[in-house]
């Protein structure tokens, strides 16, 4: 058993969890998830990713849904109706409601030029 799941069997909740509001992100978003879980497994945290997709045409939720099957730290999950990445505030706030943080961050994946 992995130190990772005796935390969470201890207290129920990850040490940190991130919420990642997306729309068509996938291109970007399965070197995002890989870094944060690299960075956070390198620390020993135990974590949550919890993938917002915004009902992306392109398959991001798919995408990521397959590429992390085997790891029940990573999570995705879709608003029933879509709110589109620029209103990811409130699409973060709605994420809050299926997180189950000690710690929450919210970051979108589409970086800016």
């Amino acid at each position: 058993m992995s130190e990772r799941t005796q935390h969470l069997q201890q207290n129920g909740r990850p040490d940190v969890s991130v919420i990642l509001p997306t729309f068509n992100e996938r291109d970007n978003i399965v070197a995002l998830v890989e870094e944060l879980r690299s960075r956070f497994r390198a620390g020993r945290y135990s974590y949550e990713l919890l993938v917002v997709d915004d009902q992306s045409p392109d398959g991001t939720g798919q995408i990521v849904a397959a590429a992390f099957a085997e790891d029940p730290g990573v999570r995705v999950t879709s608003p029933r109706m879509p709110c589109c990445c620029s209103k990811s505030r409130n699409t973060s706030i709605w994420s809050l409601a299926h997180a189950s943080p000690s710690v929450a961050a919210c970051q979108t994946c589409r970086a800016t030029t």
